[in-house]
């Protein structure tokens, strides 16, 4: 998950900082309905956590329970014409 910039930990060494790997990462351009953006600004601002580590960790969860949920090879498949 990204790191949290807008939280100080009071205990952070420079340890901690050169041990952070690095991440792949990609930007994704969604668009989303209003109502959707504004329910994760709110889980954002309780969490005192950015929007993107909100969708990030909920993408990731969704995906953890679609794999538990599913059985290996077997994903949706795809309707016939």
């Amino acid at each position: 998950m990204p790191r949290r910039k807008n939280v100080m930990q009071p205990d952070l060494t420079l340890d901690d900082l050169l041990g952070r790997e690095p991440v792949p990462e990609r930007l994704l351009s969604v668009r989303l309905p209003v109502e959707l953006l504004r329910r994760l600004d709110h889980v954002a601002k309780t969490l005192h956590s950015r929007k993107g580590e909100i969708v990030v960790a909920m993408l990731n969860e969704g995906l953890r329970r679609f794999g538990a949920a599913t059985p290996p090879g077997r994903g949706r498949r795809k309707s016939k014409k």
